[in-house]
């Protein structure tokens, strides 16, 4: 963080420019001319991203089942662990639709060290249309009560195991800043790659840094494994780090980190402590499945047949969803 890039080298990539395809997907072009010649900076840059371009593509559809623990915030108190199972079907490596049925547990006064399930909620982006319902078991009718039913944006990006991964989708925002995604990071100008390579956990990585230009400041900096599809190790963004502690070939050549832990300073003293992991089957098999045929059906949430719609406290409706 902080460290000043040499302009005039980010400057050269320019000349290294980023061209859509016909296709819809990224393509690459290096404009190596006698007059505005490539640094050997920028050709690695390119290097990195070809590789990473070409793992991302690889990816059809994700069904994943993860677990999301944190410590240090008055919302973990309540909710200290959530899990989530994850179901992306993907178009030239952007998700086109999103299913995310989330359970956060609460603590049991009566039995410390006990987490109890609180809530569901299903968030679903179809390709059309956003749809968010929270709901929970009534203890005392057995019914299913839905707290709300609301239009609700689903990224990706709120998902932590896409955030570990930086898988998420490729487009910049408003501002200029890349995405969490390691094809954004590494196709945008103001990102550089350190001359020399660095060991994290053993493996040696190459490190992106991306510049902010207006302050000139290193705002994100991953380290990247080549020879796993660019796979981030280690992330250091505004307020907070990514560090993978286990990374699997789910297929081949597929790669993905099924274990992380965060970092986050709130702007306290203490930093809050967060842990991303992806569950196992019973069987000792990681809960991940690569490019299977998702149903479009899973897509189109319905609510269940006895159910009673409470919104603000007050009973809206009740019974079969029609």
């Amino acid at each position: 963080m902080g460290r000043i890039l040499n302009v005039a080298s980010v400057a050269i990539a320019t000349t290294c420019a980023s061209l859509p395809g016909a296709d819809g997907t990224m393509l690459v072009s290096l404009l190596a001319t006698t007059s505005h010649g490539c640094s050997d900076e920028t050709m690695k840059k390119q290097e990195l991203l070809d590789i990473a371009t070409s793992h991302r593509l690889k990816f059809l559809s994700i069904d994943a089942s993860v677990e999301f623990r944190q410590s240090g915030t008055a919302q973990s108190e309540f909710y200290p662990k959530a899990t989530s199972r994850v179901r992306v079907n993907f178009f030239n490596g952007n998700a086109s639709k999103i299913r995310v049925d989330d359970s956060l547990y609460t603590g049991d006064e009566a039995n410390p060290g006990l987490v109890l399930k609180a809530l569901e909620r299903t968030r679903v982006w179809n390709g059309n249309k956003d749809t968010s319902i929270v709901w929970s078991v009534s203890a005392s009718s057995g019914l299913i009560n839905i707290d709300s039913v609301r239009q609700m944006r689903t990224q990706t990006q709120m998902q932590e195991f896409f955030n570990a991964n930086l898988l998420n989708d490729t487009a910049e925002n408003t501002a200029g800043m890349p995405s969490r995604s390691v094809v954004s990071i590494l196709s945008s100008t103001w990102t550089s790659i350190r001359e020399a390579p660095e060991l994290v956990n053993g493996r040696e990585c190459r490190v992106a840094d991306w510049m902010n230009p207006v302050s000139g400041e290193i705002q994100i900096s991953v380290w990247i494994d080549p020879e796993r599809g660019c796979v981030p190790l280690k992330q250091t963004l505004p307020r907070m780090t990514y560090e993978s502690v286990d990374i699997a070939e789910i297929t081949p050549g597929i790669w993905v980190v099924t274990k992380a832990k965060k970092t986050t300073q709130l702007g306290g003293d203490k930093p809050v402590d967060g842990e991303i992991e992806v569950l196992r089957h019973e069987s000792g098999a990681l809960k991940v499945d690569l490019n299977s045929d998702i149903d479009d059906q899973v897509f189109e949430p319905a609510l269940p047949d006895d159910y009673q719609l409470v919104e603000n406290g007050v009973l809206i409706r009740m019974g079969k969803d029609d």
